[in-house]
């Protein structure tokens, strides 16, 4: 299984929570993915989202995990400010560089070498040719959907993306513990399911790309 966040920086320090660390009213807040989500409060969303080049080495790792060269057709799905799909245009002018984003605020702030490569739309209402993209990328996306919807990006991601070369990541859990810490954590996360469960939706979706579980042991999140 590929994982293009393999190298990406995570806390060596436990983070410890409080159980409903984030109240319902941070939820709705951050719903909307305005101002106070991406430069408000950490309580609310990122608590401050800025480029620090930390994406460059995930840039690198699609690029040699996926062997994209100077005719690959990248797409990456809700891509916030862009951060990711601007290093993949500066590694390589040629490569034809695509991005959706459900959030006007996102598509305010997009980094300036992709402004026009990346368009208003939900994720599952993406509407792209068969096979269109060497690389669909979909991060801390499917998870935050309804069931429903979660199923028809899948199979969205499967149609559009040639020889299965898409990555995602998705929220589990194994024991009660893990899911009480993953749902005092998260602010827009609604499926949080158990891996088995996931590969239901697998064999459901005939999704057969790569995928990174991610649970608390992943985010090292610990309550006080």
């Amino acid at each position: 299984m590929r994982n293009i966040l393999y190298n990406y920086p995570q806390p060596k320090e436990p983070r410890y929570l409080e159980e409903n660390f984030r109240s319902f009213n941070d939820r709705i807040i951050a719903s909307y993915k305005d101002k106070r989500f991406y430069h408000g409060s950490k309580s609310t969303g990122y608590g401050g989202y800025k480029y620090d080049g930390r994406w460059k080495q995930v840039a690198e790792n699609c690029i040699e995990l996926y062997n994209l060269n100077d005719n690959s057709n990248i797409l990456h799905i809700n891509c916030d400010f862009g951060f990711l799909l601007s290093d993949l245009k500066n590694m390589n002018k040629n490569f034809r560089i695509n991005g959706t984003e459900n959030s006007y605020y996102a598509m305010e702030n997009l980094m300036n070498n992709i402004k026009d490569d990346v368009i208003y739309t939900r994720p599952q209402d993406i509407n792209f040719e068969e096979n269109m993209f060497d690389l669909t990328i979909v991060l801390g996306v499917v998870y935050t959907l309804t069931l429903p919807d979660a199923i028809n990006l899948l199979k969205k991601i499967t149609f559009i993306t040639k020889n299965n070369n898409s990555f995602i990541t998705l929220a589990t859990y194994e024991d009660e513990e893990e899911l009480k810490l993953f749902n005092s954590w998260t602010l827009g996360g609604n499926l949080c399911l158990k891996r088995e469960e996931w590969k239901m939706i697998f064999k459901e979706t005939n999704y057969k790309g790569d995928c990174l579980f991610v649970d608390s042991n992943y985010l090292n999140l610990k309550f006080k």
